[in-house]
């Protein structure tokens, strides 16, 4: 069983035509947590994040919201950002081996809960390096030269 670093999604468990959901977590332990919709915008949550046995902590959360690689502001926001009421979440993390969308065995982890206001709790490995995902590295890049990355 690989560590929880990495890059993990639903697309992997389950097909998937118009959303996605996917959660990086980085070995410098910053983090974001993805959900792509074809019909509207990404939703790219950023934090800090660390593992106590089965407890992972996320920490220091921050949402934006892209459509393309661009930084949009929706109706909904004030600005391009928004700070929970608590910028802390605990999680029960179970790490397991389930069949993926292709047929084979790959590491899964399953969540206590959903991560923020969407549904998805189980993520299947995808890679290890978080950066080979190109259009998340540019919104990354874009956070960081604002300032905005976690």
């Amino acid at each position: 069983m690989p560590g929880i670093v990495g890059y993990w999604t639903g697309g992997s468990l389950y097909h998937i035509a118009w959303e996605d959901d996917a959660i990086s977590l980085m070995a410098d332990f910053s983090g974001y947590y993805f959900w792509f919709s074809a019909a509207e915008y990404d939703s790219f949550h950023t934090f800090r994040w660390k593992l106590d046995g089965d407890r992972l902590t996320l920490t220091s959360i921050r949402e934006f919201h892209f459509q393309g690689d661009d930084l949009i502001k929706p109706k909904k926001l004030l600005n391009n950002v928004v700070c929970f009421p608590s910028d802390t979440i605990e999680l029960q993390v179970i790490r397991t081996i389930r069949e993926s969308v292709g047929g084979r065995e790959i590491p899964v982890l399953i969540f206590s809960q959903p991560l923020f206001y969407y549904t998805q709790t189980e993520f299947g490995f995808d890679r290890s390096d978080v950066l080979e995902v190109d259009w998340h590295r540019r919104k990354i890049e874009q956070l960081k030269e604002l300032g905005a990355w976690a």
